[in-house]
C-alpha cells in the first residue's frame, strides 16, 4: 500500500479513458469530471491506452500521462496485443455485451478471457496504488462498467481499503442470464460466481435497471 501523499485523490476508472473520444462513455464522464474534481486535492482519469498502443509483450508495457488544462490528469496503461484481444475484444465485447442484453445466443466462448481479464486488472490496481491510491490520504475510486468489473477485486487484494463506487452502464445479468451462459459454453458456473460478485467489492454500486436485473436486486 502506497504512503500516505497529503493530497486528497479520486480515480475515475473507465477501460475506455481517451481524453480525444467523442461520445460513448468518456465523453459522458468527460462532463462532470471537473465538478467531481472540486472535492479532491487531484483527479485521475485511469484506463487503457488504446489500440495505437499495444504491444508484442509484457515487457514493452509502458504507462502515459497527459494533464489537462484543467488539472485532470489521464494515466493510461499500455495492452499486449494478445491481453486486448482476450479481453476487450473477446471476453468483455463478444460475452458480457451481448449476455448481458439478454443476446447469449450471439455470444462466442474466448477460453484465456477469464485469466487475462484478473491479469490486467492486476496491473491496473498496481499502477494505482504507484500513483499514490491511499487509505491514508481518504482517496476514492469511482469505477465503471463492464469492462471494469474486476477491479475491485484486484484492488482489494492489493490492500486499498477505501471507498469504491461501481457503475455499470448497461442491464445486470439476472441468474437467468448466468445459467444461460454457462449453457451456451461461454464460462463455467464457477468462473461468473467469481467475476460478476467482483462488482460488489464496491461500497456504492449503481446499475441500468430493466425488469429483469430489477428481479435479480429483489432476490
Amino acid at each position: 500500500m502506497s504512503q500516505k501523499t497529503g493530497k486528497r485523490k479520486l480515480f475515475v476508472c473507465a477501460f475506455n479513458n481517451d481524453p480525444k473520444a467523442v461520445g460513448g462513455l468518456p465523453s459522458l464522464m468527460d462532463e462532470y469530471l471537473g465538478e467531481l474534481a472540486k472535492d479532491f486535492d487531484e483527479t485521475y482519469f485511469f484506463g487503457f491506452s488504446g489500440v495505437n498502443n499495444l504491444v508484442d509483450d509484457e515487457k514493452d508495457r509502458d504507462f502515459h500521462r497527459l494533464v489537462r488544462d484543467d488539472g485532470i490528469i489521464f494515466e493510461s496503461v499500455d495492452l499486449t496485443k494478445q491481453e486486448y484481444a482476450d479481453t476487450y475484444l473477446g471476453l468483455y465485447n463478444d460475452i458480457y455485451w451481448p449476455s448481458f442484453h439478454r443476446k447469449v445466443e450471439v455470444a462466442n466462448p474466448v477460453p484465456n478471457g477469464f485469466a487475462a481479464d484478473k491479469k490486467i486488472m492486476d496491473v491496473f490496481a498496481k499502477r494505482m496504488i504507484a500513483l499514490g491510491l491511499s487509505d491514508e490520504d481518504d482517496d476514492c475510486v469511482s469505477n465503471h462498467d463492464y469492462q471494469n468489473m474486476g477491479l475491485g477485486r484486484a484492488l482489494r487484494n492489493n490492500g486499498f481499503e477505501g471507498p469504491i463506487s461501481f457503475y455499470l452502464h448497461i442491464p445486470a445479468p439476472d441468474t437467468e442470464v448466468i445459467k444461460q451462459m454457462v449453457k451456451h459454453g461461454l464460462g463455467t458456473e464457477e468462473q461468473f460466481e467469481e467475476a460478476i460478485p467482483d462488482a460488489l467489492r464496491a461500497n456504492n454500486i449503481n446499475v441500468v435497471q430493466d425488469q429483469h436485473s430489477a428481479a435479480s436486486l429483489a432476490a
